[in-house]
């Protein structure tokens, strides 16, 4: 029972598949909202383009990056369904 726990800090335990789904939802969010709304609200703000652009592509590479780690991650496992 205890395997499948992380151990966060001094204490606290989360359950291994909270965290699996905590980080996909993060994915999520840096690929697909990242260079969508994050872009947009830069602009508001007068950013220059270049600069929004790349933080636009930087949110979506490390999104890509996470997605792969995870996939990785669980492909590996024998636990999964």
């Amino acid at each position: 029972m205890w395997s499948n726990m992380k151990k966060i800090g001094n204490s606290v335990k989360i359950p291994q598949r909270v965290v699996t789904a905590l980080l996909t939802f993060l994915a999520a969010l840096l690929t697909f909202a990242g260079p969508t709304y994050i872009m947009g609200v830069l602009e508001s703000l007068g950013v220059p383009y270049l600069l929004y652009l790349l933080l636009g592509l930087a949110f979506f590479a490390a999104g890509a990056i996470l997605f792969m780690h995870l996939f990785q991650e669980g492909a590996g496992s024998k636990d999964s369904p």
